[in-house]
């Protein structure tokens, strides 16, 4: 699609209106209604740094981490099968310790010395360990296709589309289409547009982008297009030229990822 054009209010795009003030009030059927999305590979992995590598150690899906991760996908040694169930626990538990104590830490591997519990180095899933989950069922509403929870092709539908690459521009086309540009709290130097920024929406460096998925095998790969391929379409992001230029770094790339990978 082509760049926003910041002084074309008729685009039929939007930017994602969210201000608390509004927001947990009944909707009637005449107000308008929005999806946000974005290029599936971004969210992924935008959705791994953010929530999986280094938790909120308040969050209750963590322990999901070690129980749905961890546990199935993390390759132990013979040795440690025995007390398994034990050694997750414990992990679970010094993670929580250990992050409710370094709580700045975010998008980084933990890796903690004198350990000899598999389940905590990485503390976190490995991208690899993630991505395997999820493409055999581990769903959670950061990285689910949004076809899936919230399609456009059902239910009430949606008057705006939004997409997140262009989020600025299209936050203000939204309200000078609704006539609601001088709208008070939302678009003002103290609104939410211009200071409930999500750390993660920044994304990472191309560099970053290819060494993460470069972790990842081709039939990985293959599967996350497959999983997130309507999405893809119905939202216009080309993700069959992304799938083929991951393809194409790791062949032209062939270095050690062990700070990535493990």
């Amino acid at each position: 699609s082509s760049k926003c054009d910041v002084n074309d209010h008729h685009k039929n795009t939007a930017g994602l209106w969210r201000n608390s003030r509004h927001s947990g009030k009944t909707v009637g059927s005449t107000v308008p209604r929005f999806v946000i999305v974005r290029d599936p590979f971004e969210r992924v992995l935008s959705a791994y740094r953010d929530k999986v590598q280094t938790p909120d150690p308040q969050e209750p899906y963590l322990a999901s981490f070690f129980t749905r991760v961890l546990g199935p996908y993390r390759f132990v040694k013979k040795v440690h099968m025995d007390k398994k169930e034990e050694l997750l626990r414990n992990a679970k538990n010094e993670a929580v310790r250990y992050l409710n104590q370094h709580k700045g830490i975010r998008s980084q591997f933990v890796y903690l010395e004198g350990q000899d519990n598999p389940y905590l180095n990485p503390l976190s899933p490995t991208f690899e360990e993630f991505v395997t989950a999820l493409l055999l069922g581990f769903g959670n509403e950061h990285w689910i296709p949004v076809n899936l929870y919230c399609s456009p092709c059902y239910g009430p539908g949606y008057n705006y589309i939004i997409r997140t690459e262009d989020y600025d521009c299209e936050f203000n086309n939204m309200l000078h289409i609704l006539g609601a540009h001088n709208l008070e709290g939302v678009i003002d130097e103290n609104g939410w547009a211009k200071h409930n920024k999500n750390p993660a929406r920044q994304g990472v460096s191309n560099a970053e982008f290819y060494e993460f998925y470069g972790t990842l095998s081709d039939s990985q790969l293959d599967g996350l297009y497959e999983w997130y391929k309507a999405d893809c379409e119905m939202f216009q992001y080309n993700c069959k030229r992304t799938l083929c230029e991951i393809k194409k770094w790791k062949r032209l790339n062939k270095v050690e990822l062990s700070q990535i990978k493990s």
